[in-house]
């Protein structure tokens, strides 16, 4: 082949190269700015678990479990920090029996003082 006629072929490949490119920095940019938003019927997620009223001393259910379970996640995570205390005894993990009583309390007071809550973060 002479030069002549290979000079339109590597014209193409490059530019077929560079719009591979884009087209791959565009999906990868596109996806990191699109977070997919929950459906309104979904399973709450760890971080943010879905309540369906308030929550305070004697309340009991599966909305109490959720809260038991994400604030066990935190005790394992911020153990570093001093431990809640509950009647003079270290609260190290709470029970999930879907039941808000003064460990659960404590515990929610805990992870308010020993964190900085964003409003749109509170479970």
């Amino acid at each position: 082949m002479k030069a002549n006629n290979k000079r339109p072929l590597i014209i193409l490949a490059v530019l077929i190269i560079l719009l591979a490119g884009v087209a791959t920095a565009y999906f990868i940019l596109r996806k990191k700015d699109k977070t997919p938003a929950a459906p309104p019927d979904s399973e709450p997620t760890d971080n943010q678990p879905a309540v369906s009223g308030v929550l305070q001393m004697g309340s009991r259910g599966d909305d109490v479990k959720r809260l038991q379970a994400f604030l066990n996640k935190q005790l394992a995570i911020l153990v570093w920090r001093d431990m809640p205390l509950c009647d003079g005894e270290q609260i190290t993990r709470l029970a999930e029996d879907g039941i808000f009583g003064k460990k659960t309390l404590a515990v929610v007071k805990w992870y308010f003082n020993s964190t900085t809550v964003n409003v749109n973060q509170i479970p």
